[in-house]
């Protein structure tokens, strides 16, 4: 059975004379400075220069092919050439899609979208879509958020006598497609410097290269779509991209456009509008359309200009993301009933699954769960036909673009990011392919990464203030390299576990010296809460602001908990552990650390008598040990051997661990060939 891991916490090493000085010589509040500190910003004039915000939009003509591109789109306007705008059905293809669509159906163009059913097109510019394009008379096709890597399409396109303009921001192959300009970022021979753009900001900037105005101008117009379309797609938050998601918030309250002030409105309630009102009630609802059937309806409600029709798109936007979480539940529950079937699968680096029937538009979303949950990266494949289609996941320095490219040839369409790729490939090459990749990772990662937090700064109960709360946002936009800060409360006590939203979350009651606070931990049920009341733990909250009865009010949310007081030294630890997991070789220091004594075999026995069958999981049953002569490595070990002879059961019952004592069972430790090939130097084969 594969174990789970955990954040590794990193925090934050800045001395108190440093924030406070800081805080003395601006004005702003303790807790904001310590934030600031913890990011590097810890000087007056670094502050100034971080609130100022001095960024200037690069040039749009830097980006390569910009010049040929715009030049190619204003000949087809102005001589009545029909013009396709071919998106992607995810949030930043959409917007970037309904942007320049928009802005050429100003114009006077003979223009029409086309968006991709993930279904039955898949991801891209297609052969099919093409032959449909030229059936309707396109002449001239521009693609946004996506286009690098149609070689074969852009080929056809060509014999067919139409020109191809292409708009993208994902990684280039060693071929570019045959096009009139591939303005991209990312291509080695751009020599723009701001490279991390969404779909919608290099849609924009084709826009402002067409317009042949300031881009700052041009964000007047167009900045709520920029900053969407960069919210949804993860965009790092700075430079750039901050100022589009800032300006675009900005903006949004008074926005002309009846479909996204429909949706607003929905999200909001009249609420506050910030990037994580975009990122987590927004973007999902926009992306729904594209997950469970088609991108049309969210494109149709950003276009129209009625207000009924507004909402009638709106309610059919919510009713997806309603069937959307549906079907992203019912996934997760196979997943969980195939880690009993295959637990081989979880132990590896890199978790590859494939599953029949699930939803292409989810496995997704479900990716992210899974590597939130295994702490691993993950690929989850949709058999279908001979074909399997799919998405993966990762995090920290391991690239999925770049394990995905030593896989390339069993693969037969690949594309994305470091953390966030699509692939598909025949259905007899998984195997083979789950082989692949992790032998990938075992070259490239001895040791793989686990995921990070990064905690901005300790907090105590009394600087939980809605003055203090009030002051945090005005360091936003928060998202992507900018996140919302983390804030550490240390050695607080359970003090109640209440179910929410049916069961689907749970509402803390949290409890320090003579204060009490509530806090939320979204999607964990009071079931797979691992704590009781009563128990210690260390706990890390972000801080948002909400409006009831038109006052404005905290809300804490629950990022992370681990026990308290909970040993640093446990990450290696851990780290340990997965290559004996694994099967892969140790040096002699490593064997060193992790040989057992009977002892040690000893103590885990009588602490699974004591502390009961529900410990919640390995961690916090390590934890219930602490200063006992044992590390984590050592324990999980000593768990195997008991498992392996029969005196144990582990079991795992609705996520959480149980540890069955099989009382009447007697056995011999030197029965046991876990202690016998860790003794002998050799790596042990694990039974749980």
């Amino acid at each position: 059975m594969a174990t789970l891991s955990m954040n590794q916490w990193i925090l934050p090493n800045t001395p108190a004379e440093k924030w406070s000085a800081v805080a003395a010589q601006t004005g702003l509040a303790p807790l904001c400075c310590k934030v600031l500190c913890a990011r590097g910003i810890d000087t007056p004039e670094k502050v100034e220069h971080y609130q100022n915000d001095p960024c200037e939009i690069e040039d749009p003509l830097r980006l390569i092919d910009m010049e040929r591109g715009a030049a190619r789109i204003r000949r087809a306007v102005e001589e009545g050439e029909r013009i396709c705008v071919f998106g992607d059905y995810d949030a930043d293809g959409i917007t970037s899609t309904v942007l320049l669509y928009s802005y050429l159906d100003i114009c006077g163009a003979d223009v029409r979208w086309y968006i991709p059913s993930r279904e039955s097109d898949g991801y891209g510019l297609s052969l099919s879509a093409v032959e449909a394009l030229h059936r309707d008379g396109v002449q001239l096709i521009v693609t946004v958020d996506n286009g690098i890597a149609c070689c074969r399409e852009a080929e056809r396109a060509a014999e067919l006598g139409m020109d191809l303009v292409i708009t993208d921001h994902h990684q280039p192959g060693a071929e570019l497609p045959r096009a009139c300009a591939v303005i991209d970022p990312y291509r080695r021979d751009c020599p723009s410097q701001f490279k991390c753009l969404a779909g919608v900001g290099v849609a924009f900037k084709l826009v402002c290269a067409l317009e042949e105005q300031d881009p700052r101008v041009m964000l007047d117009e167009f900045a709520p779509l920029v900053a969407i379309g960069t919210v949804a797609d993860v965009m790092p938050l700075k430079g750039e991209n901050r100022l589009y998601v800032k300006e675009g918030l900005a903006a949004l309250p008074y926005y002309d456009n009846p479909g996204l002030t429909a949706l607003i409105a929905r999200c909001t309630k009249g609420g506050e509008i910030t990037a994580q009102t975009l990122a987590f009630t927004v973007v999902p609802r926009i992306n729904a359309a594209g997950r469970m059937e088609s991108a049309e309806s969210a494109v149709k409600l950003l276009t129209c200009l009625d207000e009924g029709e507004a909402e009638r798109w709106v309610d059919d936007l919510c009713e997806k993301n309603a069937q959307r979480q549906q079907v992203e539940g019912e996934i997760i529950e196979e997943i969980r009933q195939m880690q009993s079937q295959h637990p081989e699968y979880f132990g590896q680096r890199v978790i590859v699954l494939a599953g029949e029937g699930w939803h292409k538009g989810i496995v997704g979303i479900v990716s992210s769960r899974v590597v939130d949950r295994f702490a691993k990266p993950c690929i989850l494949l949709v058999p279908d036909g001979e074909e399997a289609k799919g998405s993966g996941r990762s995090f920290g320095d391991f690239s999925l673009y770049e394990a995905l490219e030593s896989c390339a040839d069993c693969l037969s369409r690949y594309g994305g990011h470091k953390l966030a790729a699509g692939l598909s490939l025949p259905v007899g090459r998984i195997d083979e392919f789950r082989e692949r990749i992790n032998d990938y990772a075992r070259r490239t990662h001895p040791t793989m990464p686990l995921p990070t937090l990064r905690i901005d700064a300790a907090a105590d109960f009394g600087e939980l203030t809605l003055e203090n709360v009030l002051a945090l946002e005005e360091l936003g936009p928060y998202g992507h390299e900018n996140p919302k800060p983390n804030f550490l409360l240390q050695g607080v006590q359970v003090e109640g576990v209440y179910p929410i939203s049916d069961d689907r979350h749970v509402r803390l009651k949290l409890k320090k010296g003579g204060a009490t606070l509530f806090a939320v931990y979204f999607r964990v049920s009071s079931q797979e809460f691992k704590y009781a009341p009563g128990d210690r733990v260390d706990v890390v909250v972000t801080l948002d602001l909400y409006q009831y009865l038109g006052e404005q009010n905290i809300s804490i949310k629950v990022k992370d908990i681990h026990p308290a007081g909970l040993s640093p030294a446990i990450y290696d630890e851990m780290a340990l552990y997965q290559k004996i997991e694994l099967g892969e070789p140790l040096d002699d220091g490593e064997f060193a650390r992790a040989m057992l004594t009977r002892e040690q075999v000893a103590l885990c026995y009588k602490a699974a008598l004591y502390f009961g069958p529900a410990v919640g999981d390995f961690v916090l049953f390590y934890n219930k040990m602490a200063g006992k002569p044992i590390t984590y490595c050592q324990m999980m070990l000593a768990l195997n051997v008991l498992a392996e002879l029969g005196i144990l059961t582990v079991k795992r019952e609705k996520g959480k661990v149980v540890l069955l004592v099989n009382r009447g069972q007697k056995a011999d430790l030197n029965a046991s060939r876990i202690l016998r090939e860790l003794t002998a130097k050799r790596t042990a084969a694990l039974c749980i």
